[in-house]
């Protein structure tokens, strides 16, 4: 058998940071998906590559529940997402099976987008299919959940959320279960510029709750802000309102860098994307590098701003909604 799955990225449009504390975000899947092709095998390996989620690739394989490493490089922990997602699926199974598994990405690991929750699922949908087991949508966001915590400390579940789903959607944690509202809203312009980071995003996070534990006062202040600028731009996408939305980013934009996680080079694009056009712009994910999402008035000025972003930036793209989510099918016996 042989399978092809893949998984859309995202793009936290508002409310990042807040929602780890129980307050709304605003995310979108965008489509720069991960791609993965999967066949079985009969030998009872596991053999997985995973050429573009670094500079130089990781091969590797698992051999009766053994992680065997045959290139080292930098991509081991983008690695651990895919082998803790072939581990869980064996024990759920309480079976396994040999399988050749390629994963392929649009986008770098570590940029803010999503990238690892979008391995996962595309991941567990191609092997959990030559396994003979069906997941929803709901299965898979919440085996993408599971692994992200087993392997960065804790997840909130937004990203894979909205991935398995796709579109765009509201959602908030509530006593700790995720909660994805999705919204029928227009296509709006939108541009993401990308650095390298400078630190992981669990890192990031727990820099924010130390700021939180010390100031928790005044920090529970600025969530509450974000959370008022988040559910009042949920109202004007709906409306459509461009204008207003772009001030509620850059409003968002200023919150996140009271809480610190801006940087230099991230400024930088932020400002450049304004002073070329951008209704707003902002940080979108932990932060600490990672990438920008900006609005735009329509396609002709966003490839403008990716014109003028290009030459300071790793990567941009003007970005696209995802309508489809999570998705796998059966390509060969």
């Amino acid at each position: 058998m042989k399978v092809r799955a893949s998984a859309p990225t995202k793009v936290t449009l508002f409310g990042e940071h807040a929602v780890v504390y129980g307050f709304p975000a605003l995310v979108m899947a965008i489509q720069k998906r991960v791609e993965v092709t999967a066949s079985k095998t009969s030998d009872g390996v596991v053999r997985i590559e995973l050429p573009e989620l670094s500079s130089i690739g990781l091969k590797l394989e698992i051999r009766n529940g053994e992680v065997e490493i045959k290139k080292v490089q930098n991509a081991l922990k983008h690695a651990s997402y895919v082998v803790e997602t072939i581990k869980e699926l064996q024990k759920r199974a309480n079976q396994s099976c040999g399988a050749k598994i390629m994963v392929k990405s649009k986008l770098p690991a570590g940029v803010g987008l999503g990238t690892s929750a979008a391995v996962i699922e595309a991941v567990g949908l191609a092997y959990s299919t030559l396994l003979g087991i069906t997941m929803d949508k709901k299965e898979i966001a919440q085996l993408a959940k599971h692994v992200e915590t087993l392997v960065q400390g804790k997840s909130s579940g937004m990203d894979a959320s909205i991935i398995s789903q796709g579109g765009i959607g509201l959602f908030r944690l509530e006593n700790e279960t995720p909660v994805l509202q999705r919204l029928e809203a227009k296509e709006i312009p939108i541009v993401i510029a990308y650095i390298k980071k400078v630190i992981p995003t669990g890192e990031a996070v727990a820099r924010v709750k130390a700021i939180f534990e010390k100031h928790k006062d005044i920090t529970k202040t600025i969530f509450e802000a974000i959370c008022a600028i988040t559910e009042k731009a949920t109202r004007k996408i709906l409306e459509n309102d461009l204008n207003s939305l772009g001030e509620l980013m850059n409003l968002n934009h200023g919150l996140l860098c009271s809480l610190g996680v801006s940087n230099l080079r991230l400024e930088q694009l932020i400002h450049l994307a304004r002073d070329a056009g951008a209704l707003g712009s902002k940080i979108t994910g932990a932060g600490f590098g990672g990438s920008i999402v900006c609005l735009l008035k329509n396609e002709e000025s966003a490839k403008n701003v990716c014109q003028v972003l290009k030459p300071f930036c790793d990567g941009v793209f003007l970005a696209k909604r995802d309508n489809i989510g999570a998705q796998v099918q059966i390509i060969g016996s």
